[in-house]
């Protein structure tokens, strides 16, 4: 057998194993998304046969329940669901704390030993200074623009500019730690 031929019969197997792959996810996509739709169709219903008036049956629906039949599964994208909103909403209460004086000791607080010893002496408070001067006080938080993982990015206006806040938030047990910290000026007005 050439090498050409190992190649090719390789590239086939991972080609037939990403078709495969794809077609288990299209199949639970689809049965979670017929079980969904039955299980939302069904409480609409169960409140019109009652009489009750229910404002929103989204309100007290769980897309999650349709993967009852997968327990496995269901629980993980649960889990893994509630975790990203924590995060969100840990990151939006805590991080324009951080930026509206530019506190490094809410930071510090709220950080992992390992992000604080990465930092170098007199950090954060000599960049906080800097941010301070060059973008000054937070004018307005605007919220997260994306997730990926454990990043999490956000903008915000400032007095003499637009930056990007860039932060890792690991959950150390029942609390969320913030393990890197970054700003990227995305806009600065000249100063006076």
């Amino acid at each position: 057998m050439t090498l050409l031929t190992i190649l090719l019969m390789l590239f086939g197997i991972f080609f037939l194993g990403l078709v495969f792959l794809l077609a288990v996810f299209f199949l639970l996509s689809y049965v979670w998304a017929q079980r969904l739709l039955r299980k939302f169709d069904g409480k609409s219903n169960q409140s019109q046969n009652n009489g009750e008036i229910i404002t929103s049956d989204i309100e007290n629906f769980d897309p999650f329940d349709a993967f009852s039949d997968f327990p496995i599964l269901g629980n993980f994208f649960k889990k893994q669901f509630a975790n990203m909103k924590d995060g969100i909403n840990y990151f939006n209460n805590s991080i324009p704390k951080i930026l509206y004086y530019w506190n490094p000791q809410y930071l510090r607080i709220n950080a992992t030993q390992h992000f604080l010893n990465s930092l170098e002496i007199g950090e954060p408070e000599k960049s906080f200074q800097n941010h301070l001067y060059n973008l000054g006080k937070l004018r307005e938080y605007k919220g997260i623009s994306h997730v990926e993982g454990n990043y999490y990015l956000a903008e915000a206006a400032f007095e003499k500019g637009l930056a990007q806040i860039q932060v890792e938030l690991i959950k150390n047990e029942d609390k969320w730690l913030i393990n890197n910290f970054i700003v990227n000026y995305l806009f600065q007005l000249q100063s006076n």
